[in-house]
């Protein structure tokens, strides 16, 4: 599968591996406590040593297994039409990944309750080649076209486990039953814990009391850890309060989703920041001059360690600003996240280095 968008060239080194994750959107019967009418599915990862985001608020994914991809397993359960889908594989490895780390089954028609899949869940989580035999049994079809593909991130290289992500986003049937009563529950073995929340409430949990926050948010509650792409995800997300007006602009972006192969640099020899495509000193982005989208200012005050960390689980600091990229619209808003300060260009942020050339 390859992104409509090019992608920067990858040294020599480790190869990202095909995955896929699922932004999953739960409708609420009215808008909570901070004005938003939907909340977020996601799944707190196992702090086991060598475990990928460790420790940290995930979208329920993980790799692409070959399964995923062998089309004479799926050719009963998958019409011709989703069969030219060149993200035909990641969807099914999303689908899957979700259904084995949570118990949801996007399916066509609706699946059976969680409960009564338990034993076929945990069949599933050990051999993914059983998956479309799953569905065939249940008379069932992967509700394909109920994912929209949302973004693409690649680990930057140098680490020692790379992924080349494809984010999709799924609205779930509006229901009055409370999201935390919808029978999932996290696998206890990748995950250990599934939880609901709006957007801007997961970022809150990542953001300590002592730091800035935007107009209107409540101070942030600490104790949680987001690493890069589910922090830039979920302040996308917090820009909507209405789940109807999110999925709107989520279709019509998803034809031109964008690669983020997040870059480091160097502001001072105090401050390095992520930089996204669209910034000014992003190498080989047509960001315009002044333009601003980065995050995750490193290091992090020593006095409130574990709030946001990197591929390398270096502790930083939770902050995104995007400022002049895209049109400011929807997906495209201006993004202004915790102490912004600190990614230089804006409340009297410094630069050392000049921007630099356009590949």
């Amino acid at each position: 599968m390859s992104s409509n968008s090019p992608k920067p060239s990858v040294k020599k080194g480790v190869t990202p591996s095909p995955s896929a994750s699922l932004i999953v959107i739960c409708p609420l019967p009215e808008p909570g406590p901070d004005g938003c009418d939907f909340q977020v599915m996601m799944l707190r990862r196992t702090s086991r040593t060598g475990s990928s985001f460790a420790s940290g608020w995930v979208f329920p994914g993980g790799n692409c297994d070959k399964a995923d991809s062998d089309s004479e397993l799926w050719m009963p359960v998958v019409d011709a039409e989703a069969a030219s889908d060149p993200f035909l594989t990641t969807k099914i490895c999303a689908i899957r990944e979700t259904f084995e780390e949570s118990g949801l089954l996007l399916t066509i028609p609706a699946p059976p309750p969680p409960a009564s899949l338990s034993t076929e869940r945990t069949t599933v989580h050990t051999s993914a080649s059983t998956f479309p035999y799953l569905l065939s049994q249940h008379s069932l079809k992967p509700a394909l076209s109920s994912l929209t593909r949302f973004a693409n991130w690649v680990t930057p290289p140098g680490l020692p486990k790379r992924f080349d992500t494809q984010f999709f986003i799924s609205r779930l049937p509006r229901s009055d039953i409370a999201a935390d009563a919808r029978g999932f529950a996290s696998d206890g073995q990748e995950a250990v814990e599934l939880a609901f929340f709006s957007p801007r409430e997961a970022l809150q949990r990542a953001l300590p009391p002592s730091l800035p926050v935007p107009a209107g948010w409540e101070p942030g509650l600490g104790g949680g850890v987001l690493y890069p792409p589910q922090a830039y995800i979920l302040a996308e997300l917090a820009v909507f309060a209405n789940h109807s007006a999110l999925m709107h602009a989520a279709r019509e972006r998803e034809p031109n989703v964008q690669t983020f192969a997040p870059r480091p640099h160097r502001l001072s020899s105090a401050q390095t920041v992520l930089l996204y495509p669209g910034d000014h000193l992003y190498a080989g982005s047509a960001g315009k001059p002044g333009a601003l989208n980065r995050g995750m200012a490193m290091p992090v005050d020593k006095v409130v360690p574990g709030i946001v960390k990197d591929g390398k689980g270096q502790t930083m600091t939770l902050a995104i600003v995007r400022r002049g990229v895209g049109s400011g619209q929807g997906l495209d808003a201006e993004l202004s996240v915790g102490p912004v300060k600190d990614l230089g260009g804006l409340q009297g942020g410094n630069e050392d280095e000049q921007p630099r050339s356009k590949l």
